[in-house]
């Protein structure tokens, strides 16, 4: 009897502890995510504002000397692959970490933490900038000399507002840029994000990294050769740089011995200065292919992005002393606050630029002069005002940890 009685208490604590919560690894924190967000944001608005300031003379209408030093300001658009390849890892690392590679709560769970995240800000920003183009006669003007204006308006059209209510508005060319055009890249994110959930994790866990990277190679690179880039402007490779991210956080986590061999093996400084020098080496001889077509850039400009996250990730855990020095850039306190209110300032920063613009060029200054009005004006009230927006209105819908 006695052994009956001990062997069913056995039984009953083992079924106790299977119902029981599952312990999760302690959440992690890296901060040089954050300030890599935070300075490509801020680059995103440096290139919008140089776009701005020189959209009726072009760069070459600026002097030799001032072309030469912006030059890597109109690069900023490739900021853009930095924020989708974060947004993989990011979304990757508490999958990674976890015991049985799965979202948390569940697939509908995690599309309503995502939902939650990104959508109220988008359409608070949204009507912000309708309401500013209905207020402001010289915005309702597509040839007022304002580029942000050439491609917002027509903004009142049904095609416009749904598509944007939807969050589809990437889907067509005549919808894309409407009303804010940065707004583009919030709703080709937020396609990934099922593809993610109901794709790109299932093939991971049956068949592993390399597998999810050549799925997502294949959807991200079929509309463009299927439509003949009919969809090209929606960016849809952007799912691959997303796949790139999820592998660094893969590699950089996991607790499978491959990947953990991998992780302490690899020279990931050097591989990272290798790819970046091959790819600035490219962007300077701009071959025939690389010209005519963009997602080979911004492929290769993901995955050294990619090499980069996982050797910052390796140095952090380290904690060497000194630090090197691009953690120490990417870990300062200027950049992580950038990198807080990152997307506020996303959202806001265009509409600013271009209303700025109208005051600047009622003064008719020359090319120069309007650059450093721009930049000396619309690039910091930009940033005040979408740290602005980020207080009042984003931050309510960042996770408690996040505030």
């Amino acid at each position: 009897v006695e052994a009956l009685n001990t062997t069913r208490k056995e039984v009953e604590e083992t079924a106790l502890a299977k119902d029981a919560p599952q312990p999760t690894a302690p959440r992690l924190r890296l901060e040089f995510l954050d300030g890599l967000r935070g300075l490509a944001a801020l680059l995103v608005v440096c290139y919008h504002a140089l776009v701005e300031a020189t959209w009726r003379v072009g760069e070459h209408g600026l002097p030799p000397l001032w072309q030469h030093l912006t030059r890597p300001l109109s690069y900023g658009r490739y900021a853009v692959d930095i924020f989708i390849v974060l947004s993989g890892y990011c979304l990757m690392l508490p999958v990674a970490r976890s015991s049985d590679g799965r979202l948390r709560g569940g697939v509908i769970e995690y599309i309503k933490r995502r939902a939650w995240r990104i959508l109220p800000p988008y359409y608070i920003a949204l009507a912000l900038s309708l309401l500013l183009i209905a207020l402001t006669p010289g915005l309702r003007d597509a040839h007022d000399g304002s580029y942000w204006a050439s491609e917002a308006l027509p903004a009142f059209t049904p095609g416009a507002l749904i598509s944007h209510l939807l969050v589809v508005h990437n889907l067509n060319n005549d919808w894309i840029y409407r009303i804010n055009s940065p707004m583009w890249s919030v709703a080709t994110e937020w396609h990934i994000y099922f593809l993610f959930a109901l794709c790109l994790l299932p093939v991971w866990r049956r068949l592993g990294v390399l597998a999810a990277l050549a799925a997502s190679l294949a959807l991200g690179l079929a509309p463009h050769f299927l439509w003949q880039g009919a969809l090209d402007l929606a960016v849809p490779w952007f799912l691959a740089l997303f796949a790139f991210g999820m592998a660094g956080a893969v590699i950089g986590f996991s607790k499978g011995a491959m990947h953990t061999r991998l992780r302490e093996r690899a020279p990931w400084g050097v591989l990272t200065l290798l790819s970046l020098a091959g790819l600035l080496a490219l962007f300077a001889r701009q071959p025939a292919w690389w010209r005519d077509n963009v997602y080979p850039r911004d492929l290769l400009l993901g995955a050294v992005a990619t090499l980069g996250i996982i050797y910052c990730a390796r140095a952090a855990g380290a904690n060497t002393t000194p630090r090197p020095l691009v953690l120490r850039v990417l870990e300062s306190k200027i950049a992580i606050t950038l990198g807080l209110f990152s997307y506020s300032l996303y959202l806001v920063h265009q509409p600013i630029l271009s209303l700025v613009h109208l005051g600047v060029q009622a003064l008719n200054p020359a090319p120069v002069a309007r650059l450093l009005l721009l930049f000396g004006c619309a690039v910091p009230l930009s940033l005040g005002l979408g740290w602005l927006f980020h207080l009042a209105f984003e931050r309510r819908f960042m996770t408690a940890a996040k505030r």
